[in-house]
C-alpha cells in the first residue's frame, strides 16, 4: 500500500469513530473530525521519512 493510501485510511478511521459516538448534530462530532483532521495533515507533513510501507512514499 502507498503512503497516500495508508494516510487516508489512517484519517478514515477516527472519523468512523467521531461518527459513531456524536450524533450528526452535535457540535463535539465536528470537533473530533476537527481533530481527527489536524493528525492527518501532520502525518502528511512530517511522517514520510517515517513511511516504511511497501508501495510509493508519496
Amino acid at each position: 500500500m502507498d503512503r497516500k493510501t495508508c494516510d487516508t485510511r489512517f484519517r478514515a478511521d477516527p472519523y468512523r469513530i467521531c461518527d459513531a459516538t456524536y450524533a450528526s448534530t452535535s457540535p463535539f462530532r465536528y470537533t473530533c473530525r476537527g481533530i481527527a483532521e489536524t493528525y492527518y495533515g501532520a502525518v502528511r507533513t512530517f511522517g514520510g521519512a517515517f513511511y516504511k510501507g511497501a508501495g510509493a512514499n508519496n
